[in-house]
């Protein structure tokens, strides 16, 4: 399509610019009905596939098909797309549904080597946003998968975008694994996820007691700070159970 061609036109061009773009396919696949993005007779229509064909012939889109699958999710739930209320439950559920094949795209992209700062942040918005959109997830697909590992990973990054966008994932990790309530304790399915959780953000305990540390003495790094707190709010929250169990 028209979009398609122009966002590889344009992928070395200025950000603004390819983000519009990618937008404007994403507004597409809303509007769209799912036997459209079709490739082959007797495979089930997916709209990641259908880019991914598109795009995946030269490692150069790369970046490109990231902000695609990042701003899909995202457009499924604006509501400046002039859409009936019946289409956008609809494309929810076609969403809900492709995003094991998102998160088997990202994990893959993960796993790359010599990955610069801004594809490892892309990854990671790009997996928080699909987590938003997800039913439920396969916990032991995530466990298993190298964008998890990516993900927990980047809670080691000094940058702070990276380390805000990792926090962003693993806070919606945390939702969608308590069943979006506030119990103390997730599903029996989800334990073991949880606590992997749970040990990761722990070991960041130091971190927290220094950023304190410093914002007390008036030199603290609020962007960090900011993430950093919210991220042990999240995990307190939803996983207190699970925290006492861990520091037993």
């Amino acid at each position: 399509g028209c979009s398609q061609t122009l966002l590889v036109r344009y992928r070395d061009g200025p950000a603004p610019v390819r983000t519009q773009l990618s937008l404007a396919m994403a507004a597409l696949a809303v509007h769209m009905k799912l036997h459209f993005w079709s490739i082959t007779d007797g495979e089930r229509p997916n709209v990641l596939h259908w880019v991914y064909g598109k795009l995946s012939g030269d490692p150069a889109n790369v970046n490109v098909m990231l902000e695609f699958i990042t701003v899909l999710p995202q457009e499924a739930t604006s509501y400046k797309l002039s859409i009936l209320p019946a289409r956008r439950r609809e494309f929810m559920k076609e969403l809900s549904a492709s995003s094991p094949d998102a998160f088997s795209l990202l994990g893959h992209y993960a796993q790359q080597g010599n990955v610069s700062e801004k594809t490892a942040e892309q990854i990671l918005l790009a997996f928080g946003s699909w987590l938003r959109v997800s039913d439920d997830i396969d916990p032991k697909a995530i466990m298993e998968s190298p964008l998890t590992l990516h993900t927990f990973n980047a809670l080691e990054v000094s940058t702070d975008s990276i380390f805000e966008a990792a926090v962003d994932a693993i806070s919606e990790l945390v939702i969608i694994s308590s069943g979006g309530l506030i119990t103390g304790m997730p599903e029996q399915k989800h334990l073991p996820l949880v606590q992997l959780i749970v040990e990761r953000v722990l070991k960041l305990r130091p971190r927290l007691k220094a950023v304190v540390q410093s914002a007390q003495e008036g030199d603290g790094d609020e962007e960090l700070a900011k993430p950093l707190a919210r991220l042990f709010s999240e995990v307190c929250l939803r996983c207190s159970i699970n925290i006492v169990l861990s520091v037993r």
